[in-house]
């Protein structure tokens, strides 16, 4: 690890910290609900989550040798006023404070289930086991064939597992730039996620002749960066990035951003530089040190 990239990282944060003192009596309060699973922040206000953050001692700063565990604070959205000139030196540093830990928990949840469908394949061909595997299969859009299982399973195993948190904090950072567009702010979508469904948000872009899409809204930040976890994991054109995960132990901590960026070019509904903005993101901000990071835990 570059100790460069520490005290990077290091100074943004202290900074953003800092700044949030100087406004404390200025801002809105933040809601902090703790639950079993961790601690729940909502803010309106930029001002009011800094605040937060501070009353709950939460530095990520400590978290950057890799040696600590994140703490689970859990942000529920994104600040309305976060797109703010004035906070455009701490937002890298905050950015990085709000969606870490909802990037881990959601791969937790992603690594629970890979372990689950794994036993279940062990399991077969027991009809529970096969009964339970087909509702993985449709969720993660394989093709259920018990006459086949070879082939079933394989596919299944390969599509489930995590997403290196870095390469998640670069897609979010620049599909929603850095979480200040709308469709962040207003729809927890940090991924311009769409959907055909009828439901969801009008797109702020023109639509061409024929399209019909929505834009996805989520009821918290979690739910949008599952759901991105999800359609990577279920799409055919990120096949190579799925055996390569495989290879890799299908784990985080076996498998670096920067090594595995370049699987994503064929990314749907991204131009052919995506990967190289990606990795371009990843050299600027230092973000797959994360990619060994852990939550504290329960």
């Amino acid at each position: 690890m570059k100790k460069k990239s520490l005290l990077f990282l290091a100074v943004l944060l202290v900074a953003a910290g800092c700044t949030a003192f100087l406004f404390l009596k200025r801002d809105e309060k933040a809601l902090i609900v703790r639950k079993e699973d961790g601690i729940y922040v909502t803010a309106k206000t930029t001002r009011g989550l800094q605040k937060a953050f501070l009353e709950l001692n939460y530095d990520i700063a400590e978290s950057l040798n890799g040696k600590n565990p994140v703490p689970r604070i859990f942000t529920t959205d994104i600040p309305e006023d976060f797109n703010r000139e004035k906070f455009d030196q701490i937002r890298p540093a905050l950015f990085t404070e709000i969606l870490l830990p909802l990037i881990l928990k959601a791969n937790e949840e992603a690594e629970a289930e890979r372990l689950t469908v794994a036993r279940l394949i062990d399991d077969l061909p027991r009809e529970q086991s096969l009964t339970e595997l087909k509702r993985y299969a449709e969720k993660y859009r394989v093709s259920f064939k018990p006459e086949r299982p070879d082939e079933m399973t394989r596919i299944l195993i390969e599509r489930t597992g995590t997403v290196p948190p870095g390469i998640l904090l670069a897609m979010a950072a620049q599909d929603s730039g850095l979480a200040t567009d709308g469709y962040a702010r207003e729809y927890n979508n940090l991924f311009r996620h769409r959907n055909w469904d009828g439901k969801g948000a009008e797109p702020e872009e023109p639509l061409r002749p024929g399209e019909t899409y929505k834009i996805s809204v989520y009821p918290t930040l979690y739910d949008g960066i599952a759901d991105q976890i999800l359609h990577i994991n279920t799409t055919n054109h990120l096949e190579t990035f799925h055996v390569a995960r495989r290879s890799y132990g299908n784990g985080p901590q076996f498998m670096g951003s920067r090594a595995v960026v370049g699987r994503f070019v064929n990314m749907p509904d991204r131009t052919l530089l995506y990967t190289d903005i990606l990795d371009q993101l990843l050299r600027q901000y230092e973000w797959n040190i994360f990619d060994r990071a852990v939550l504290s835990p329960k």
